[in-house]
C-alpha cells in the first residue's frame, strides 16, 4: 500500500518539481468525507464544523499530532467549498468581462470598461467600485488556475497527437457537432484507452465551428486508418500537409491527426501553437476545456530530501511558494501511480460520526 506520507509532484515541462509538503492523505480523506456526511445531513456553520472535528476525534483519539491543526483545516475547507451568492450583476459583468479580454483590455483601462458597461444597465450603485475590482480578481484567479492545472497536466502526461475536427454544416448543426463529438472521444476512452484534453473555437475567418485536442493514443488504440494529404491552408495561403483519420473523416469530415513527441510540449516550446493555441481560446471565448477521465495534474510519491533534491526554485512568483527540481532518475516514466488512499478511504470512514 502506498504511504500514508507522500509528497505532490508536478511537472514544468523540463523537470519534476515538488513544495517540499507533505501530505497525510489518510487524514484529509476523513475530513472530506466528514465534510460531505455532514453537508448530506443538512448541517453547517459552527454544527458541520463540531460534527467533523468530533468524527475526526473519534476515528484518531484526542492525542493525535494532527488535532492541533485541525480546527485550522476544518475552517479552510468550509471556506473554500463555500458557495459564493451570485450577485444580480454578474451576468453582465460576465459579458463585459469577455468582452473586454477580446479587446485585449487590463488593468485600469478594463476595470473602467466593466464599470461603464454596468452603469449603462444598472445606473452608479453603491459598491460599484469593490465590486468590480472583487470580480475582476475572481474572475483572473479563475482564468489563472485552470491555465495552470492545463499546463501541469500537458507536461506531466505523454501525448502522441494534436487532432483538430472541423464543423461541416452539412451534417450537423453546431449543437450537435459537439454533442457528438464530445460522445464520440468518450466511448473512445473507454474502449481504446484515449486520454484526451480539447476545446472547441470558432474561426476568425469563417465562424466556422472546429475542436482542438490533444491527445494519447495508446500502440492498437487508433480507430480507422490515418493517412497523409494535401489541404489548401487559408490561414497561410498555400497548400499544406496533414494527417488525416478515415473514420473521423466519415463521421464528422474534415480533420487532422498531427503526431507530435515530447518535445513539442516541453518548456522551451510553450509558446507554440500547441499549448497556447488551446489555451488562448479557453480565456479569449471562455470554453471549457474537455478532459478524460485519468489526466490528473500531479502524481504522488515518496522523496527523499538528502539525495533526491537537485536545487530549490526559491521565486516562483507564479506559485508563491518555494518548489524543489528533482533529479531526472528520481521519478519513473510510464503509468503515473494511482493517488493513494483517496476515495476508497469514504467507505471506512462511514463509522466515524
Amino acid at each position: 500500500m502506498a504511504a500514508l506520507y507522500t509528497h505532490k509532484i508536478y511537472h514544468d515541462g523540463g523537470s519534476f518539481l515538488t513544495t517540499g509538503y507533505v501530505y497525510d492523505l489518510e487524514r484529509k480523506a476523513c475530513v472530506d468525507a466528514l465534510y460531505d456526511n455532514g453537508v448530506a445531513l443538512g448541517l453547517f456553520d459552527r454544527a458541520l464544523h463540531d460534527y467533523i472535528r468530533n468524527g475526526f476525534i473519534k476515528r484518531y483519539g484526542f492525542h493525535d499530532w494532527y488535532l492541533v491543526q485541525l480546527d485550522e483545516v476544518i475552517t479552510r475547507k468550509m471556506q473554500k467549498r463555500k458557495e459564493r451568492e451570485p450577485e444580480i450583476y454578474d451576468g453582465v459583468f460576465d459579458w463585459y468581462f469577455l468582452d473586454s479580454v477580446k479587446r485585449g483590455l487590463t488593468g485600469n483601462k478594463q476595470a473602467l470598461y466593466i464599470k461603464e458597461g454596468l452603469i449603462d444597465n444598472f445606473g452608479d450603485f453603491e459598491g460599484i467600485d469593490d465590486y468590480v475590482t472583487d470580480s475582476v480578481k475572481r474572475k483572473l484567479g479563475s482564468f489563472h488556475g485552470r491555465c495552470r492545472r492545463f499546463r501541469r497536466k500537458t507536461f506531466l502526461h505523454g501525448w502522441t497527437h494534436f487532432v483538430t475536427v472541423t464543423f461541416d454544416d452539412k451534417r450537423d448543426t453546431p449543437d450537435s457537432f459537439r454533442s457528438r463529438l464530445k460522445k464520440c472521444f468518450s466511448n473512445l476512452h473507454t474502449r481504446n484507452g484515449w486520454k484526451y484534453m480539447g476545446v472547441f473555437e470558432t474561426g476568425k475567418r469563417n465562424n466556422r465551428l472546429h475542436f482542438h485536442a490533444l491527445v494519447n493514443i495508446p500502440d492498437g488504440g487508433m480507430i480507422g486508418t490515418v493517412r497523409k494529404v494535401k489541404r489548401f491552408s487559408f490561414e497561410k495561403r498555400r497548400m499544406v500537409e496533414c494527417w488525416e483519420n478515415s473514420h473521423f473523416k466519415t463521421e464528422f469530415g474534415v480533420n487532422d491527426f498531427s503526431p507530435i513527441d515530447g518535445i513539442d510540449i516541453s518548456w522551451k516550446n510553450v509558446a507554440n501553437k500547441t499549448v497556447n493555441y488551446i489555451l488562448k481560446y479557453m480565456v479569449k471565448n471562455e470554453e471549457k476545456i474537455f478532459y478524460s477521465r485519468a489526466v490528473p495534474d500531479c502524481r504522488y510519491d515518496d522523496i527523499d530530501f538528502q539525495n533526491d533534491i537537485a536545487a530549490p526554485i526559491r521565486y516562483k512568483l507564479s506559485e508563491f511558494v518555494t518548489q524543489y527540481v528533482l533529479f531526472d532518475d528520481v521519478i519513473d516514466d510510464g503509468e503515473l501511480p494511482e493517488k493513494p488512499l483517496s476515495n476508497k478511504w469514504a467507505s471506512l470512514l462511514l463509522d466515524v460520526s
